[in-house]
């Protein structure tokens, strides 16, 4: 089912908000889990250091110690000592080479900061010297009469307890992005499962816009004496035009549009001026021009047309400030509108109409290179002329609308579905 309605532009931006959240999400992720761990790391180090203390010290008998068999080279203990009830020491061992170590740990008392874990009654001091950390466990004895307590010191950085500490806290980091990741990766097909009616009401919605589109066009076709392949012809075109110059996908469907409904205005015209057969008069020429104004009136009240009116309302003007009705010229006059003048002369030379035969390819692109400045933006006509002829020669003799219909909505589809 999500195969049918991927990958297009709608489930490609989702995906592509849906990764920038995730990596969003992963880094703050990663952050927090990081701070968190870091705040941990010296009562982590120390709870390692206590168990491993702990656990070599109720390994072994008094007896072991009595009789020297306890072999503290091979403990993880950096010292160890026991002490009678007078405080006096009667057991000693420590790493070799440990003594000057353990001498200025004593001395350096200032290094030192107790602590009384809950529910003990041993005490436990850190210290650091010599850029390694030493945990010192001290736990009385109660049940014993020689031995009154225990003192042993423990280095954290050499037995690898920080190392391991900091190779648990990127194992938490990589696996806090893990799950990130895994859940995008479960939230995307489902999203475009939740999603897929919708989906399918945006392309039913588009399907509908286009067709009105088409009964708008064919509406005032029918009124001009012209078949509604003009309106179908120029949009290709124009599609064909605006690709060339790379326009954006917005600026794409108002030209789609307004390429469509670029005369919907001549519904005004009066049929005695729309259909006259010979040269209009001054008077019905300007009644004529005013299928402009009529046509802004028509789509300015409809959302979802408005960004049509720049080639509704201007595509008539000239570049040179001769055109009608605004008489802007240059740069004033809209882009879209510049663009699609160009088009709409080209198919209007090049296809026969009631009062005209088609002028062939080379004719009309002479005619129309012989306004380049006046009637056209120049750069535009260049542009126009080195990538038409193709699309031209596929189309330009066409009048069958079905075809054209499909060929139009291969081209519009994905421009009206992001």
């Amino acid at each position: 089912m999500i195969k049918n309605i991927y990958p297009g532009p709608l489930q490609k931006k989702l995906l592509q908000r849906l990764l920038i959240f995730t990596f969003v999400m992963a880094f703050l992720s990663a952050i927090t889990t990081l701070l968190i761990e870091l705040g941990y790391v010296q009562e982590r180090v120390e709870k390692r250091a206590l168990d491993t203390m702990k656990t070599t010290l109720f390994s072994f008998n008094f007896s072991s110690v009595q009789n020297n068999t306890f072999d503290i080279e091979k403990s993880k203990l950096f010292s160890l000592t026991f002490f009678d009830q007078n405080g006096s020491v009667i057991y000693h061992r420590s790493k070799q080479g440990s003594e000057p170590i353990l001498l200025d740990l004593k001395q350096n008392e200032k290094l030192f900061s107790d602590h009384e874990p809950d529910n003990e009654t041993a005490i436990y001091s850190r210290s650091k010297l010599n850029d390694h950390i030493f945990v010192t466990l001290i736990i009385p004895v109660f049940d014993n009469d020689i031995i009154s307590w225990i003192e042993v010191y423990y280095d954290a950085t050499q037995n690898g307890d920080i190392a391991d500490v900091y190779k648990d806290i990127t194992f938490n980091i990589l696996l806090t992005l893990s799950i990130v990741f895994l859940v995008a990766v479960f939230i995307y097909p489902t999203i475009l499962f939740l999603e897929r009616n919708l989906i399918a009401r945006t392309r039913e919605l588009y399907r509908a816009n286009l067709d009105l589109l088409g009964v708008m066009g064919t509406a005032i076709a029918k009124r001009d004496n012209e078949t509604n392949a003009h309106n179908y012809r120029v949009t290709l075109y124009t599609i064909a035009f605006a690709k060339a110059i790379k326009v954006n996908n917005e600026r794409m469907r108002s030209l789609i549009k307004g390429a469509f409904l670029h005369d919907i205005g001549k519904i005004g015209v009066s049929d005695a001026i729309l259909l006259k057969n010979g040269t209009l008069s001054e008077d019905e020429y300007d009644a004529m021009k005013k299928h402009v104004d009529y046509g802004v009136e028509i789509v300015q009240n409809a959302s979802w047309l408005n960004d049509s009116i720049d080639i509704i309302a201007f595509h008539h003007e000239h570049y040179d400030g001769n055109g009608y009705q605004k008489k802007m010229q240059g740069k004033s006059i809209p882009k879209n509108a510049q663009l699609f003048s160009i088009v709409d002369v080209f198919d209007a030379l090049t296809s026969r109409r009631p009062y005209k035969k088609e002028y062939s390819y080379e004719t009309a692109k002479r005619m129309m290179l012989s306004e380049s400045g006046t009637h056209f933006n120049p750069e535009m006509l260049s542009i126009f002329f080195t990538i038409i002829r193709p699309l031209y020669n596929q189309i330009g003799a066409i009048e069958d609308e079905v075809l054209l219909k499909k060929l139009l909505g291969e081209e519009t589809a994905y421009y009206f579905m992001e």
